[in-house]
């Protein structure tokens, strides 16, 4: 009688580009990072577990060139701000939430100007819960601030000409929509 065994799949520098996506020069920088999953190493080259460059696939490597995103802790009202200005750039209205935060934002908010991507916040004490988070947002680099021009003050009711004009940065566009509304929710308790 004869055993059957059954071998483990194994990857060389060409699967490990299929499964990671990418080209075997790319697949090549990362050996190191795939030693984990080393079986042998061969005259032609490493040769890896196909099971361990499938996880290391979809839970460590990144496919998106130059997009690196860690997760920035933001306050309630700081996310609350991000989501209204991610919504702004989308042309979509903020999804209605209680939340004293998302209210607090609310109330600082005049009005979408320009092409829509932009957010009017009325003039705010630099001790005001909106004036920190929007200083949190910038020293991330999330968020870019302008004074209101000349030429849009015309349009505007008097005592608005101390306000802002808040727009999100391309980082700020990766990080919003990154908080669950129900973890906001509850952290505003």
């Amino acid at each position: 009688m004869h055993e059957q065994y059954t071998a483990a799949e194994l990857a060389g520098m060409t699967e490990v580009a299929q499964i990671t996506g990418t080209t075997t020069s790319r697949a090549s920088q990362l050996r190191a990072r795939l030693e984990p999953y080393l079986v042998q190493e061969l005259a032609f080259g490493p040769v890896y577990l196909a099971s361990g460059v499938r996880t290391f696939a979809e839970n460590e490597y990144n496919r998106t060139p130059g997009v690196r995103r860690t997760e920035i802790p933001l306050s309630p009202i700081e996310r609350a701000l991000l989501d209204s200005l991610a919504a702004a750039a989308a042309g979509t209205e903020v999804a209605s939430s209680t939340a004293a935060s998302h209210q607090a934002v609310a109330e600082a908010m005049e009005g979408v100007l320009g092409n829509g991507h932009q957010l009017q916040l009325h003039f705010q004490p630099a001790d005001s819960e909106v004036s920190a988070a929007l200083d949190t947002l910038l020293e991330h680099g999330l968020v870019r601030t302008r004074r209101i021009c000349k030429k849009e003050t015309s349009t505007m009711a008097v005592g608005h000409e101390n306000d802002l004009v808040v727009s999100l940065t391309v980082k700020g566009q990766r990080h919003a929509g990154t908080g669950t509304p129900a973890a906001d929710e509850e952290n505003d308790r």
